[in-house]
């Protein structure tokens, strides 16, 4: 046994994915509380499951909901490239089953890279 070593611990790094939906939750943080709204109210509804990227496409189709994100140049000038990137979804569905424990199980989730397996 060796002593007077310190023992290193490394974390996991993040995966690209996982830094941009950081960023974006972060920057938006208006679109996490109308997700948790929205589940809330289907799960009183009476559904017992249900898909987070519906309640994206239906955060999509609000004309109120204003984010800020990454600008990519179109025909010459700018534009948002994606309001609501897919990319978020399952980062979105495990943050809000976290935070918000009557939504555990609500979403059903895939494995994705980066994903603690044990």
């Amino acid at each position: 046994m060796m002593t007077g070593q310190t023992r290193m611990s490394f974390a996991r790094r993040k995966t690209h994915l996982e830094q941009s939906f950081d960023g974006f939750h972060e920057r938006n943080p208006e679109v996490f509380n109308r997700m948790v709204a929205i589940a809330l109210r289907l799960k009183a509804k009476g559904w017992v499951c249900y898909s987070v990227r519906a309640i994206m496409y239906h955060l999509r189709v609000q004309a109120d909901l204003s984010t800020t994100g990454s600008f990519a140049p179109a025909g010459g000038r700018e534009q948002l490239r994606c309001k609501l990137n897919n990319n978020h979804s399952p980062y979105y569905a495990r943050l809000i089953e976290a935070e918000h424990p009557e939504l555990a199980g609500f979403f059903v989730k895939r494995t994705v890279k980066g994903d603690d397996d044990g």
